[in-house]
């Protein structure tokens, strides 16, 4: 029988394989959505780490700086010079 179209309609058997075909088709993309959640999923977890990483060298880089000063002004004070000598009269008054 002709369609609207004037093309004859697929046989029972072609529609078959076509579904067939296109369930196929849909369990593949299907496991490729997985795989790409999956991939996502540890790339947040990745990311996470990095971040966490990150964070924690940030602070230490701080923490060293702040040591790095501190080591500074303590070496200064402990030359002799007018300015120190001034420093540690203010400190006793």
């Amino acid at each position: 029988r002709p369609s609207v179209f004037n093309h004859p309609l697929p046989s029972l058997q072609e529609i078959k394989a076509l579904v067939t075909s296109s369930e196929h088709e849909v369990h593949i993309a299907k496991e490729a959505l997985k795989a790409t959640e999956r991939g996502i999923e540890e790339a947040y977890e990745r990311n996470r780490i990095a971040k966490g990483t990150h964070d924690g060298l940030v602070v230490k880089l701080a923490n060293l700086k702040a040591q790095f000063r501190e080591q500074i002004m303590e070496d200064g004070l402990k030359e002799s010079n007018r300015w120190n000598e001034m420093y540690y009269k203010l400190l006793q008054w």
